[in-house]
Parts: C-alpha cells; structure tokens; sequence
C-alpha cells in the first residue's frame, strides 16, 4: 500500500512512515526522511537560539527547507 506524505509529496509506501494511533490510518502524516529533517531543522533552530529543548516550531518554518 502507499500513501502522500504531507511535506515532501510524493506518494511511499507504508513501511516509510513511523506509527501514529491518533491519525485514521495508523501512520504519521510525514515519511520518515521528512521526519528525520524536521528534527534536524528544529534542533539547527534552537542552537541557535541557545535552548536545549526542542519546543513548538511552526510549519511554515519547515517548509522553506523544500523550496
């Protein structure tokens, strides 16, 4: 089976996406690689800023990352 990831868009399939039980399929709205850079991206954000935890970041920050 395969499925849309949200961030990247393009269509994998099931075994690239981590388990999420509060979404209807099971599975994250995000690959795994699109998760992995996520992260990447929110630590890269908070060294910057001096912070050790990772906090709340926003989508629209995360996706300059694709464009």
């Amino acid at each position: 089976m395969r499925k849309l990831c949200k961030i990247c868009l393009e269509v994998k399939d099931y075994e690239l996406f981590s388990k999420n039980c509060v979404n209807e399929d099971g599975l994250s709205h995000m690959c795994k690689e699109c998760c992995s850079a996520y992260r990447k991206f929110l630590r890269e954000k908070h060294k910057k800023r001096g912070k050790n935890t990772f906090g709340v970041a926003r989508a629209r920050d995360f996706s300059v990352c694709f464009e």
